[in-house]
C-alpha cells in the first residue's frame, strides 16, 4: 500500500504555501516561530568565542544586547507568528506530525538561571487545542502504515566535533556536553527499540539533519559556524544503526535536498513558505521524493 506524506519545511513565522494536500498525513520538523532575533544570537556567539580566546569565561546572552524588556516583547511577537502557522497547518484536516525546533522557545534550565522567562514552554502553548497537530518530541507515534520516532529541539552536534571548538570549552563544559549526548543517545535508541516492537516500518523524524553528510554543512557567511558540519551526531548514529526507511529533518537552510545513508533516504525539507516536499512510500521503500522548486529560495 502506498503512503503519501506532505512535508512542510521550517516556516520561521511565515504562513506556508502548502502545495501537496492529497496526502495521508503531513510533517513539519519545527521552527514555527520567526527567527528575527538571529542577528543578536549570532552577535552574542561571536562575542563569546572572542572572549574565550582572551580567557574571558563570563557568558554574554543575546538578550543582554537588547535588554530583557525588548527581548521579551520580540519573543512574544515571534511566538504569535508561530501559533498562526500551526493554526494554518491544522486547517488541512489531516494529521500533522510536528517537533519543536530551536526557534520554538522551549524551556531551558540553563538559560532560566539567568532569566526566569525561559521557564515558559511556548511550544506546548502553541500546539495546545489544535486537534490535528501531533507532537512527536521524544515519542513513538503510530502513523497508519508506519511508526514515527521523534527527536526535536536539537540544532547542533550534541557533543562538539571540531577540535578548535573543543579547545575553547572547559573540562566541566565538555563533561556536561558528553553527559547530555550519552543520555540523549540512550533515550532515542530506546524509542527505536519500542518502535520495532510495533512491527511497522520506521520513519525517523528529527529537527536537525544527520551529521557529516552533504546536507549538514553550514554555508552562511553571517554564521560564526560557517563552513562546518553542524548536524546531529545522535541522529546520524541512529540512522547508521537502525536504518529507518526515511529520515526527515529541517533546520539547515542551505540544503533543500536528500542523501542516502545505507538504506535510509534522508530528506532535508528546507525552510520558508515554499519549502514543500512530497514523499511517496511503499512499505520499506521510498518510491519517490518530489521537491517543490517553484518560488523556493535558500536565502537567509
Amino acid at each position: 500500500m502506498v503512503t503519501r506524506i506532505g512535508i512542510v519545511g521550517d516556516p520561521h513565522g511565515v504562513i506556508p504555501n502548502v502545495r501537496f494536500t492529497d496526502v495521508d498525513f503531513m510533517m513539519c520538523p519545527g521552527d514555527f516561530c520567526s527567527d528575527e532575533l538571529k542577528q543578536y544570537m549570532f552577535q552574542a556567539m561571536r562575542i563569546n568565542l572572542e572572549n574565550r580566546d582572551k580567557g574571558i569565561t563570563k557568558k554574554v546572552f543575546w538578550w543582554d544586547l537588547l535588554g530583557k524588556h525588548e527581548a521579551r516583547s520580540k519573543i512574544l511577537e515571534s511566538v504569535a507568528k508561530g501559533r498562526a502557522v500551526l493554526e494554518h497547518l491544522n486547517s488541512f484536516g489531516v494529521p500533522v506530525y510536528v517537533l519543536p525546533g530551536n526557534w520554538d522557545f522551549i524551556p531551558d534550565k540553563e538559560k532560566a538561571k539567568h532569566w526566569r522567562f525561559w521557564e515558559t514552554d511556548f511550544y506546548y502553548k502553541n500546539i495546545r487545542g489544535l486537534d490535528n497537530i501531533i507532537d512527536c518530541d521524544m515519542k513513538v507515534r503510530d502513523a497508519g502504515n508506519y511508526v514515527i520516532v521523534g527527536y526535536g529541539k536539537v540544532s547542533s552536534p550534541e557533543y562538539p566535533q571540531d577540535q578548535d571548538l573543543i579547545a575553547k570549552e572547559t573540562s566541566k563544559e565538555l563533561a556536561k556536553s558528553k553527559s547530555h549526548y550519552l543520555r540523549t543517545r540512550r533515550r532515542v535508541n530506546s524509542l527505536f527499540d519500542k518502535a520495532k516492537k510495533i512491527g511497522k516500518p520506521v520513519i525517523f523524524f528529527h529537527h536537525n539533519v544527520p551529521y557529516g553528510t552533504n546536507i549538514d554543512k553550514i554555508v552562511n557567511p553571517n554564521s560564526p559556524m560557517n563552513g562546518r558540519h553542524f548536524g546531529s551526531v545522535v541522529a546520524r548514529e541512529m540512522i547508521d544503526k537502525h536504518q529507518p526507511v526515511l529520515s526527515e529533518a529541517g533546520h539547515m537552510h542551505e540544503h533543500y535536498d536528500k542523501v542516502e545513508i545505507g538504506k535510509t533516504i534522508c530528506v532535508d525539507s528546507g525552510f520558508g513558505p515554499n519549502a514543500n516536499v512530497l514523499v511517496t512510500l511503499q512499505r520499506y521503500k521510498v518510491k519517490d521524493v518530489e521537491f517543490n522548486r517553484k518560488g523556493y529560495s535558500s536565502q537567509h
